[in-house]
């Protein structure tokens, strides 16, 4: 995202959450390049903002994942917020969680004999369904 480069290498995790949950460091890069605000909890952003799509090189560094802006925020009623939240990982477990932005662009495959995850773009975008429950 922008011209964030981190030095190292971080675990990540497909995980069924609305956010892309991270450590604080890299997080507060992802934020500030987008130019979001933390307020009451959430990183809010201006709705009419231009936010650069994440960009991020897989395994060996061939592979490129892309999550475009339009997948990175949230609107909620009459503000946006960015689908970024932080959390330490204190050396236990992985070090970013990837949630709703990634499955709305990507599915998602796990080997776990092999421990391998598989990641394909989806062919078409996802849609949004409301269904009324009786």
């Amino acid at each position: 995202m922008g011209n964030f480069r981190p030095a190292q290498h971080f675990k990540i995790v497909p995980e069924l959450t609305p956010y892309i949950i991270g450590l604080p460091a890299v997080i507060e890069e992802f934020v500030s390049i987008a130019g979001a605000k933390y307020i009451g909890g959430s990183y809010v952003v201006d709705c009419n903002a231009v936010i650069p799509d994440l960009r991020m090189k897989v395994v060996d560094e061939k592979g490129v994942i892309t999550i475009s802006a339009d997948n990175l925020v949230i609107k909620k009623e009459n503000e946006c917020v960015l689908a970024f939240a932080s959390q330490p990982s204190f050396g236990f477990g992985p070090d970013m969680y990837f949630g709703a932005p990634l499955f709305k662009q990507y599915c998602i495959g796990i080997d776990f004999p092999l421990s391998i995850v598989v990641i394909r773009p989806l062919s078409s975008p996802t849609t949004t369904t409301t269904v009324n429950p009786r």
